[in-house]
């Protein structure tokens, strides 16, 4: 009855035998409240002001560590990226390979304030220490507070580590920066994100003035077949011509520049003035 999934004839038959049927009415009408209560949390509809904090406890009790904290935890990572992108407005890497970020005021006013209710609400560890922002002043300082609480409730959030990273990029620890950048290479299932990660080492290498190592990471971006799923990493043989320069082989500069042109044109041509200018 409640997925649509018995006939007419049959729910009008359950439905009568409920009238009559105190125990199976009662079984009936907890079932239906625990179904509808899963949907308005799937749709974040979920309204913890209809209920007490015991009742909330009680709902989320078996999903402490699943649903709210994933939920809280995204919400921090959405605000720490997009005040980090703000510090870094003029990273044209940064802004090409993120997805849009969210607007941060009404993302706190709306999403961010009701899942971090939710999480004190339901008793979720370290929520009662999480702090929104407000305002969009210290941009950079923001990101890392945020990035860091998220990692916190879920340590092993790639995108969390690969902005975090990039905090300490901009703020010159570079050390810092490659160890969150390594944790997603070595520990992320996900191809995409471990090669953003060597993408990012291997710019703190080339950044160390390091360039044969930098130049090993981009080579293993090329290896790992991401160019075969995501044409867009093409620009990867720009960062190896760059390498390649710097180490004065003009010979395999020139050879990675002819296989960056099959993958985007307009990005070769560029690639050809920046390295001319050098």
């Amino acid at each position: 009855m409640l997925d649509a999934q018995v006939t007419d004839n049959e729910a009008s038959g359950a439905m009568l035998h409920l009238e009559h049927c105190s125990d199976c009415a009662e079984f009936f009408g907890a079932i239906r409240l625990q179904a509808l209560a899963h949907n308005e949390l799937d749709a974040h509809q979920f309204d913890v002001a209809k209920c007490s904090a015991s009742a909330v406890r009680d709902f989320f009790g078996d999903c402490d560590d699943s649903q709210i904290v994933r939920r809280l935890a995204r919400a921090l990572y959405q605000l720490g990226k997009a005040y980090t992108l703000m510090a870094a407005s003029e990273d044209s890497y940064l802004l090409s390979v993120s997805e849009s970020p969210v607007d941060i005021d009404s993302f706190v006013d709306a999403e961010a304030s009701s899942a971090l209710a939710d999480a004190q609400l339901a008793g979720t560890d370290n929520s009662e220490q999480i702090s929104l922002p407000t305002g969009k002043n210290h941009a950079l300082a923001k990101a890392k507070s945020l990035l860091e609480q998220c990692l916190v409730l879920k340590p092993q959030y790639s995108e969390a580590n690969l902005y975090l990273g990039q905090i300490y990029v901009h703020l010159q620890d570079l050390e810092q920066a490659r160890s969150q950048f390594e944790s997603v290479f070595k520990g992320s299932e996900r191809l995409v994100m471990r090669v953003h990660a060597a993408m990012q080492i291997a710019m703190v290498f080339n950044e160390q003035q390091n360039h044969k190592t930098a130049l090993r990471y981009y080579r293993w971006i090329v290896a790992s077949g991401i160019l075969e799923l995501d044409t867009t990493f093409g620009f990867v043989f720009h960062n190896i011509a760059m390498q390649h320069q710097q180490l004065n082989d003009e010979q395999h500069a020139q050879r990675a520049l002819e296989l960056y042109r099959q993958y985007d044109f307009e990005g070769w041509q560029q690639s050809l003035e920046m390295l001319g200018e050098n």
